[in-house]
């Protein structure tokens, strides 16, 4: 189990602590369509050294099992693999290989809120049965559908949160070292969220903003900046549809 525990959260803040966007409770889907209904199934990692550092490169399956491993593993060790069991026991509710917390899996239509947003506890009576899933469990035991879930996120969440900010503007810039990157910005916006990803942009890598574990926002645009998104060709204003992603 990784050291670092951090939260698949558009609005997590450097203090580990988030703010809910009220609109994706009432209306999860709010950014963009639903992304297809069927699970992704994540190829394993074809690279030759054993871990992600800047410059390495990968699909977008590979994009997903290198963050699961990061997020779960506390590294990118290669020689392991993602921990879907990963469960929540650790005062801030986080699950499966992406470490998702409640607000993200509300907006992606898995969970509603409990009245408990920032508890540990998951109440199975919350989760939506979308794909199947109708509890902690069941969640934890099916890759398939996490996968799926991070996919969503990205497309539904994630990514608008990166055009909402006016970050794909800078993307062929380097920052501090750093290529910026489509890929590179969504993970650093899936770690502490699109603000933390700009402050570290716009002053130069001056400001690099960490989560509640150390785990400071460059690390993520770094080390996935290599990595094949389908945002790579994107506008950089407007809604992207989910769909196929």
């Amino acid at each position: 189990m990784g050291d670092d525990q951090n939260q698949f959260a558009m609005n997590s803040d450097q203090n580990g602590s988030y703010t809910l966007d009220q609109q994706l409770v009432t209306d999860p889907m709010s950014f963009v369509a639903d992304a297809a209904a069927s699970p992704a199934t994540t190829s394993a990692l074809n690279v030759t050294q054993s871990a992600v550092t800047q410059g390495s490169t990968g699909t977008y399956d590979q994009y997903f099992q290198a963050f699961a491993v990061r997020e779960t593993r506390g590294g990118f060790d290669f020689t392991q693999t993602p921990n879907y069991q990963q469960g929540s026991g650790n005062s801030y509710p986080a699950l499966g290989a992406y470490q998702f917390d409640k607000a993200s899996l509300i907006a992606i239509g898995y969970y509603t809120n409990d009245g408990a947003l920032s508890d540990s506890h998951w109440n199975d009576a919350s989760f939506t049965g979308k794909n199947g899933i109708t509890s902690e469990q069941s969640f934890l035991n099916n890759p398939a559908v996490q996968d799926q879930a991070a996919r969503e996120w990205s497309a539904s969440v994630g990514w608008p949160a990166v055009v909402a900010d006016g970050l794909p503007q800078y993307i062929g810039q380097t920052i501090a070292g750093i290529n910026i990157t489509a890929a590179g910005l969504l993970a650093g916006t899936s770690l502490l969220g699109p603000d933390a990803v700009k402050q570290f942009i716009t002053s130069g890598g001056q400001n690099d903003p960490t989560e509640a574990y150390g785990t400071h926002v460059s690390e993520y645009i770094s080390n996935f900046a290599g990595f094949q998104t389908p945002f790579d060709n994107a506008p950089a204003t407007g809604p992207v549809l989910a769909t196929n992603l």
